[in-house]
């Protein structure tokens, strides 16, 4: 069957994502790990869109009493996007070509409001957990998806960097790799090429 679109995870594949511990170094260390504990917790339930992230934010750092400057450093790190150029450059090929590609990624409410402005430009639609209410690697995200697009799970492929996620959308009948952007674009290139979609590497 001929791969109508590519479906593309966020973190790990189009942009690297600096552990938040190590982000909040600048915090003195008991501090920095209850606030990670606090502001972290029961993430299934964010992911889906369950929880304000940025009104949890807000609680978390009123309750530890960080000072003025370390509260908008912490909220700065949510910006904290580092984009891999080289993978964008593959998907942006592939587009022009007449594949669809998508974002399809697990994100808090928070991320998604930081990553929406970032992410439509470049890609034909955008899914974000947070707003579809399901996250991967469930069948429903991928379902969800495959029915928006109007396209069966056949002809589509899933790119991630988690396996887990790779697992569950095989299950759910998508074609899926497996892909970490320390690997390289050369074998993003040549997993692509596999299944007869061509993206000159940049």
């Amino acid at each position: 069957m001929t791969i109508r679109a590519v479906l593309w995870d966020a973190d790990g594949v189009l942009q690297k994502l600096p552990g938040f511990d190590e982000l909040w170094r600048f915090l003195p260390e008991e501090t920095r790990l209850a606030v990670l504990a606090d502001t972290f917790a029961d993430m299934s339930e964010a992911l889906t869109g369950g929880v304000d992230m940025a009104a949890r934010l807000d609680e978390v750092l009123a309750r530890h009493r960080l000072s003025v400057d370390d509260t908008a450093a912490v909220r700065a790190t949510w910006s904290e996007l580092p984009p891999v150029d080289e993978a964008r450059s593959v998907v942006a090929e592939l587009r022009r070509q007449g594949v669809t590609c998508v974002l399809a990624t697990n994100q808090d409410t928070l991320r998604e409001q930081t990553m929406r402005p970032i992410y439509e430009p470049l890609m034909d639609r955008c899914y974000f957990s947070s707003a579809m209410g399901v996250a991967k690697p469930s069948a429903d995200f991928f379902h969800h998806i495959a029915t928006d697009l109007r396209m069966q799970v056949g002809e589509l492929l899933f790119i991630d960097d988690s396996q887990a996620n790779v697992d569950g959308a095989r299950a759910a009948g998508l074609l899926a790799e497996c892909w970490h952007h320390d690997r390289g674009v050369g074998e993003l290139v040549a997993l692509l090429g596999r299944y007869g979609l061509s993206a000159v590497s940049p």
